[in-house]
């Protein structure tokens, strides 16, 4: 984006930030009239919360450490708190508007409205913790998701392929070295052929201990014809030297929009991430990328957003693999992301070209997830003319 967008960007983002906050601490402070103290401390850490999110980013990128990764931690959770609290409290005042056009509370509420005031304030408190909690809990696990895939194109010697994909691993305060290596030993489990990874493999906060740590993990991953990946935002993010960087040391194959031949049998891509904040790079067509490509032998693409299907189509890929999306991570942001991508997880065809857009295995933030699963995916890819 360019400077003026960035800035308007930020602008929209902060202002809807800051009424999402008012809202909820408007509506807080009334609910919570005559606990006298009580109430004050309630805006206390809720106030903290809001500046555990500001100030663990800040101090992540200038002074990062074990401090400013545990602010960020609070921050991250804090999201999840700030997006229920607000749908709770629209449900609660969305049923108090219909009950002055139409009434239908029971009585004894009206009578007594500040001690009902209170007991929805708590209700809503409880029932956003539960879920942030709940949410937390179930994105630890990751479900290992098994498909089979059928090419129409001679693919050398080969005619079956065990293709595992992971996508948005976000090593990171959410994705420490014990989890890292849980997903490592599945991975190996699965007996790949092939490793696809689409992007968002590192996070801005990772701390140098961590990103060594993830390597000699990444390096344990075994498969015949090694690993292959894409950048995604939040490598930028990251700053993209340093994550290359560690990406190469990892032992991986980073392919910014670069094609590669796998055992004279099947061309892989993978392309640089079609936008984020502060990069103006363009990346470059992807027809000129294939432009001296076999494509008589099957295409697998790395894209990192599941957007612009229609180009790949266009030139001739037989796979399209993606990330980014999380399938929305929590509801109702679920439903949004079907509706913002044509393909927001999952498995979708047009034409020829087929597309797999994975929930990933990881998270960013909020940490939680909440109608979504995490996955590896195992592909069992058969080349049939």
């Amino acid at each position: 984006m360019k400077g003026s967008s960035i800035f308007i960007f930020l602008a929209i983002v902060l202002t809807i930030f800051s009424l999402l906050n008012y809202y909820i601490i408007r509506r807080g402070w009334q609910a919570l009239a005559g606990t006298g103290g009580f109430r004050t401390i309630v805006l206390v850490v809720y106030g903290a919360l809001t500046i555990c999110f500001f100030a663990g980013r800040a101090l992540s990128r200038g002074r990062p450490g074990k401090f400013a990764e545990s602010l960020s931690v609070v921050g991250s959770f804090y999201m999840g708190i700030l997006i229920y609290l607000f749908l709770l409290l629209v449900f609660v005042d969305g049923l108090r508007l219909i009950d002055k056009a139409v009434p239908f509370f029971p009585a004894v509420l009206r009578q007594h409205s500040r001690q009902a005031g209170r007991a929805a304030f708590f209700a809503v408190t409880g029932i956003t913790l539960a879920l942030t909690i709940g949410g937390f809990i179930h994105m630890r696990y990751f479900r290992v998701k098994t498909m089979d895939i059928v090419i129409g194109k001679r693919a050398g010697g080969i005619e079956t392929l065990n293709l595992v994909l992971l996508g948005d691993i976000h090593v990171g305060p959410f994705m420490h070295n014990p989890r890292l290596e849980k997903i490592v030993q599945t991975i190996n489990s699965l007996k790949p052929d092939l490793v696809l990874i689409p992007g968002d493999i590192v996070n801005e906060e990772t701390l140098p201990s961590e990103l060594e740590k993830m390597t000699e993990s990444f390096r344990k991953i075994r498969s015949r014809y090694g690993v292959f990946a894409s950048t995604g935002n939040h490598e930028y993010f990251a700053g993209i030297e340093k994550s290359l960087s560690y990406l190469k040391k990892s032992g991986f194959t980073v392919l910014q929009d670069e094609a590669v031949l796998v055992d004279n049998a099947l061309t892989i891509v993978g392309r640089i991430n079609s936008s984020y904040i502060g990069h103006t790079e363009r990346r470059k067509p992807l027809k000129e990328i294939l432009s001296g490509v076999d494509l008589n032998l099957p295409v697998i693409l790395l894209d990192h957003q599941p957007v612009y299907l229609e180009e790949s189509q266009m030139a001739g890929v037989d796979l399209q693999l993606s990330g980014h999306t999380h399938g929305g991570a929590i509801f109702p942001i679920t439903i949004i992301n079907d509706r913002l991508y044509e393909i927001g997880q999952g498995y979708g065809r047009k034409g020829n070209t087929q597309y797999y857009v994975t929930s990933g295995v990881g998270i960013w933030e909020p940490p939680a997830r909440i109608g979504t699963t995490a996955e590896i995916v195992l592909m069992r890819v058969k080349f049939h003319p």
